[in-house]
């Protein structure tokens, strides 16, 4: 027997609301840390990714409103500054990020929900990051998609507390802004707002794959996404990352889980193995997010 359900909803025929939000001019803005999870990244090592919604844009800009960027973190060596400039942001100052640094690299207290492969921090040790205020610089961006078409948005150029942000700051000619080697999640043309799920998602996957030599990147496409070595062999590192890319997106992906629901919270506890503290990477070179 089919079952009926009935929602309680009125009127609601014929009503339409867009999915996202446009991107907004490059500036200096106030957003909201709404999640925040920890994970490895490809090269096994300890990852922060970042969801941030701005929702107090001036007045000539609450058009914006609800706009979502996602952004990375590594716990290494090199991710460390980069991860105290965040914290410290989020905190509201160096005095008070200290504090939560020495939690996190001293004290390993990271607490995380569970322990999945994609947990959501819950806190470092006092200091509970969800919910909080933080200033960002959002950078003129020009990139190419995977269709080969060139694309204009925005993306992050650095952190800085709520309070040092006033309206909109104009950046465009600022380079001092930028934080080089930051890699940030390709963003949407105000035009095109129906990928935001898959273009972020693209961006996620190819910032992995770019991180790998071409052995590793070879062993991935094997093991994961069944592309022989015949077709693989001869090929560049970009050559391999586009065949990925076109098996990944052929397959029927997974709905996104990101809801934080009232389960017990795992206990701080040092970060261990491959959730180790800041790890020595092999390469200089190799950017930290």
């Amino acid at each position: 027997m089919v079952k009926k359900h009935s929602f309680g909803v009125k009127d609601a025929v014929g009503t339409v609301s867009e999915g996202g939000s446009a991107a907004p001019p490059p500036g200096a803005y106030i957003g909201t840390l709404t999640n925040m999870t920890l994970k490895n990244n490809s090269s096994g090592d300890p990852m922060f990714t970042l969801y941030i919604t701005f929702n107090d844009f001036p007045p000539k800009l609450k058009g914006h409103n609800g706009y979502e960027r996602r952004h990375w973190l590594n716990l290494t060596d090199v991710g460390a500054g980069y991860v105290n400039a965040f914290i410290n942001a989020l905190a509201g100052g160096e005095s008070a990020g200290t504090k939560v640094q020495k939690a996190l690299w001293d004290n390993g207290e990271l607490a995380t929900k569970d322990d999945s492969d994609e947990s959501p921090v819950v806190s470092i040790g006092a200091f509970k990051p969800i919910g909080k205020k933080v200033g960002v610089t959002l950078l003129e961006d020009t990139y190419i998609d995977r269709n080969g078409n060139e694309r204009s948005g925005v993306t992050i150029g650095r952190f800085m507390a709520a309070g040092e942000v006033s309206g909109s700051i104009d950046v465009d000619d600022d380079d001092d802004l930028v934080d080089d080697g930051l890699v940030d999640d390709d963003d949407l043309a105000d035009d095109d707002l129906a990928d935001d799920d898959e273009n972020n998602e693209e961006a996620e996957l190819r910032a992995d794959l770019e991180a790998l030599e071409l052995k590793p990147l070879r062993l991935r496409a094997r093991d994961e996404y069944d592309i022989s070595a015949a077709d693989t062999k001869g090929k560049t590192e970009d050559e391999i990352i586009d065949l990925i890319l076109d098996a990944h997106f052929s397959k029927e992906d997974d709905p996104l889980d990101d809801d934080l629901d009232d389960e017990p919270v795992k206990s701080a506890t040092p970060i261990t193995k491959a959730r180790s503290g800041a790890k020595r990477r092999t390469s200089g070179d190799e950017p930290p997010f």
